[in-house]
């Protein structure tokens, strides 16, 4: 009996040490495998970023070239106007080329700050709507340190650029985004997004009466309180049919997205326009209203040759026009606002 169970103690015994040799064969095996692939794959990536690294430098010598022909753009535009102004100079008391000069020095002016060929669509109202392409190429040649460039908090001022030197906390520090982010059409694009570099890009963008400026998904609007010519058909016409980042920011582009999803997708859009008392928000709803009304006239039926003697106006004048009707009774004036909402205003279009 004791006999049998040392034997079979012992083959037990020789059988593990059989799986123990195989085990250990197969994680040699496994290890050697392992070591392998990753050779092969440090091979590999050292290959992918040898090549990244060099299309890293093919783009920075691009970008070096474009901001070389940016630089000597400007150079040269600068040259024509001194060359303009001494050309005038040179002849004061001939008003015809003095006038002849002035339109040369126009149309340089315009191609240097036009730039953009998708600009001339929105007429005169390009100016309010996009800054020049010159100016775009002075702002990527300035100089900037990121070490030393920084917002800080000030009391009268709320937040200043750091030309002062001031004892603050570490927390009211901010670091300012490069000369080439000043007045971006999208805040989400910045490198540092924070409260002084949102508020320092609405401000220089409202100090060009640009109004309007993208954060994401949302479109934020600073109130003028003065007309502008941003609103004519001819800016209908440019922001129809376009996507967002086609075109410069504007209510139009909003509108226009929803209207062409509506038409896409088959289902009702929303435009929700909010802010606080004497923001804009009358204006802007009538704004949405009248470029549905304008849009949905130009896809429909011609219009009937008006009669003589009889007033006629077209669906979009009339629904445009009957808003005043409906601000009569609904709004009021304020210390803030001279036509103040009175009623939460939700306006409905069947287009």
């Amino acid at each position: 009996m004791m006999a049998e169970e040392l034997k079979k103690e012992q083959d037990t015994s020789a059988h593990l040490e059989r799986m123990k040799k195989n085990l250990e064969v197969t994680v040699k095996d496994l290890q050697h495998r392992l070591d392998e692939a990753e050779s092969l794959a440090m091979k590999g990536g050292k290959k992918q970023l040898q090549k990244l690294e060099s299309r890293v430098r093919e783009l920075e010598a691009e970008v070096e070239a474009e901001q070389r022909r940016g630089a000597d753009a400007v150079k040269g535009v600068r040259k024509y106007e001194r060359r303009v102004k001494e050309l005038t100079y040179q002849n004061p008391g001939r008003d015809s080329c003095y006038f002849s000069l002035s339109i040369v020095q126009g149309k340089v002016l315009i191609i240097a700050i036009m730039g953009d060929g998708e600009m001339e669509c929105f007429g005169p109202a390009a100016v309010f709507l996009r800054k020049p392409e010159r100016e775009r190429i002075e702002a990527q040649n300035t100089p900037f340190d990121a070490k030393t460039a920084y917002f800080v908090a000030e009391p009268a001022e709320m937040y200043l650029k750091g030309t002062l030197t001031l004892t603050v906390k570490e927390d009211d520090i901010h670091p300012m985004n490069p000369p080439k982010f000043d007045k971006i059409e999208d805040m989400a694009m910045m490198t540092h997004l924070n409260e002084p570099c949102v508020l320092y890009n609405l401000k220089e963008r409202y100090a060009a009466w640009m109004i309007y400026t993208y954060s994401g998904l949302f479109c934020v609007t600073v109130n003028p309180y003065k007309w502008l010519p941003v609103y004519d058909s001819v800016v209908v016409a440019g922001y129809r049919g376009k996507k967002r980042i086609e075109a410069p920011p504007h209510i139009f582009s909003i509108s226009d997205n929803a209207y062409q999803f509506m038409l896409t997708d088959r289902e009702n859009q929303s435009v929700l326009i909010t802010g606080e008392s004497g923001a804009g928000k009358t204006v802007n709803t009538k704004r949405v209203i009248q470029y549905f009304a304008t849009v949905g006239a130009m896809s429909g039926p011609k219009k009937p040759e008006p009669v003589p003697g009889k007033m006629q106006g077209s669906l979009e004048d009339q629904i445009v026009a009957a808003n005043p009707l409906l601000e009569a009774y609904g709004n009021a004036k304020t210390v803030r606002n001279d036509n103040s909402s009175r009623f939460v205003s939700c306006a409905y279009e069947s287009l």
